[in-house]
């Protein structure tokens, strides 16, 4: 097992932050002994469903990136209307944010009333990261 760019991340959505662990690129867990029975078994599971070619999700982008990301997958029109749906102050703040927040709650209902799973929407940002002119 090797380990990718998103382990770290993976480590402390599970929880794992913050603990005495590290690991090597090439799989070796160093610190694996101090942990809890518990903490060991969460440690297995995000090592079961690592992915070591899994890139990381950034956390914002640009509209435009964003934008572009969305008509390339054909969602831009849903997205569109799912923001019209959500009224004025919503259209707003989606037409005039400088970044697009991938936690922001209007990003999160967008994405709910356009039907965008959280696997879709990490989709789009990643590829919307590689448009972002930044």
């Amino acid at each position: 097992m090797t380990f990718g760019k998103t382990f770290g991340h993976e480590i402390i959505a599970a929880g794992l932050g913050g603990l005495p662990l590290s690991w090597t690129p090439d799989g070796e867990i160093l610190g694996r002994e101090k942990l809890t029975q518990q903490q060991d078994a969460v440690l297995d599971a995000v090592i079961a469903a690592h992915d070591p070619e899994a890139e990381i999700v950034p956390n914002s982008v640009s509209p435009m990136a964003l934008r572009l990301a969305l008509s390339r997958a054909g969602k831009l029109k849903a997205v569109s209307a799912a923001v019209a749906a959500l009224g004025a102050e919503a259209a707003i703040a989606w037409d005039y944010a400088t970044r697009i927040d991938r936690a922001h709650p209007l990003v999160l209902g967008v994405a709910a009333k356009a039907k965008l799973t959280a696997a879709g929407l990490d989709g789009l940002f990643r590829a919307a990261a590689k448009a972002d002119p930044k």
